[in-house]
């Protein structure tokens, strides 16, 4: 976790039995448990058995964030081995989510994005850079929503057909 946090400026956690989720503190798994979401405020690890061998599993991550946050939320396949995760973004695809998966000619190992954009859970399929810039439209996106629908205006005044 600290390599983590050195390398990214950000705030890492190793996740116990309950943690808060922060905006822009990154959550790790701890040993043997898979990472989970409860709720729309905490984040946790739990012990279960492996998930198609995996442990942690990102299926059950973002299985718990489409229970959670359905279409609030965004799901990332990047580089990687298999096919963990994929299941779990179809899930989140279904529940309204933004899916991405990194443009395979990017990845080191491509498999795990390949397997999500062949099943048809990705939306979206870019590079790092336009991963970024994607997630900066998205949170843009959510804020200005957010803001509007605190206004009191009307769905119609907020869509400018009033």
């Amino acid at each position: 976790a600290s390599w983590l946090s050195a390398e990214t400026g950000h705030d890492v956690a190793v996740c116990g039995d309950r943690e808060p989720l922060r905006p822009g503190r990154i959550y790790l798994a701890a040993d043997e448990c898979h990472l989970v979401v409860r709720g729309r405020q905490d984040v946790c690890s739990i012990k279960a058995p492996p998930r198609g061998f995996h442990r942690p599993s990102i299926n059950e991550l973002f299985d718990s964030v489409a229970k959670h946050f359905g279409g609030s939320a965004v799901s990332i396949l990047a580089t990687g081995m298999g096919s963990d995760g994929v299941e779990g973004m179809n899930r989140m695809r279904s529940a309204g989510a933004q899916t991405i998966a990194q443009a395979p000619e990017s990845c080191v190992v491509p498999s795990m994005p390949q397997s999500a954009i062949r099943a048809g859970a990705a939306i979206w399929t870019l590079g790092p850079d336009e991963i970024a810039g994607a997630l900066q439209t998205f949170a843009s996106h959510a804020r200005s929503s957010r803001a509007q629908a605190s206004s009191g205006a009307s769905p119609c005044e907020r869509a400018g057909d009033a």
